[in-house]
C-alpha cells in the first residue's frame, strides 16, 4: 500500500523520511489534544522522536509486521493510522489512528478506517481487525460503531498515560461482518 486514493483529495500513504517535518509539525500542534489518548506523546519531543518512529515503522512494513500510513488531505498529513501485531496464523491485527484536531468531524477518520479495514480483509486476508479504546474517547468510540465493530469488554488497567493505569474497551471486527455490511452498503452511507 504505497499510496491509496480514497476519494476526492483523500489518501493514505506509507509514511516516509521525507515526511517527518510534517509529521512531527502535526503531532506537537496537536500535543495537548493527543495527551490524553496515547501514551506515546510525551516522548516525541524532537523532530529525532518522529524520526526514529517513522523509521521503525518502514522496518515493521519491510518485515511484514505492519505498517503505519498518513492521512493526507489535499497533500496535508492530518493524522495517521496503521495495522499494527498481525498475527498470521490465525489472520488477527490490531488497528490503531489518530487525527489532528483542526481535521476532525468531516468524516476523513471513518472514510480512512474503512479503506484500511477493506485493505486488511482483501489484501492481507485478516479475519479479525481489533481496537483497543479509552473509555473516555466518545468520538474514538462511536467510530467503532458506525464501522460496524462490536464491544467486547474492557481490559483493566492495560495501558499507562503518563502516571496513570488506564482502562481499554476492546472492539473487533470479522471479515464476515465486513462483507455483510458492505453487500448491504451500510459502510458507504455511514
Amino acid at each position: 500500500m504505497p499510496v491509496q486514493v480514497i476519494d476526492d483529495g483523500l489518501t493514505l500513504q506509507i509514511l516516509e523520511p521525507s515526511h517527518v517535518d510534517a509529521l512531527f509539525r502535526l503531532t506537537d500542534m496537536n500535543r495537548e489534544h493527543l495527551r490524553q489518548w496515547m501514551p506515546w506523546i510525551d516522548s516525541t519531543i524532537t523532530v529525532q522522536d518522529s524520526e526514529d518512529f517513522i523509521r521503525s515503522t518502514i522496518s515493521l512494513y519491510a518485515n511484514n509486521a505492519g505498517f503505519t500510513a498518513g492521512i493526507f488531505l489535499h497533500g496535508q498529513l492530518c493524522g495517521v493510522i496503521g495495522l499494527h501485531l498481525p498475527n498470521w496464523r490465525v489472520r488477527h491485527v490490531s488497528m490503531g489512528y489518530w487525527l489532528g484536531k483542526d481535521y476532525q468531524g468531516r468524516g476523513i477518520m471513518t472514510k480512512a478506517c474503512a479503506c484500511l479495514i477493506q485493505y486488511a480483509f482483501e489484501n492481507w486476508q485478516m479475519n479479525r481487525i481489533e481496537l483497543r479504546i479509552d473509555p473516555r474517547n466518545v468520538r474514538s468510540r462511536d467510530l467503532a460503531h458506525r464501522l460496524g465493530f462490536t464491544q467486547e469488554g474492557i481490559l483493566r488497567q492495560v495501558d499507562l498515560i503518563g502516571d496513570v493505569y488506564m482502562n481499554m474497551v476492546v472492539y473487533s471486527l470479522l471479515v464476515s461482518e465486513w462483507l455483510a455490511l458492505s453487500e448491504d452498503d451500510t459502510i458507504n452511507n455511514r
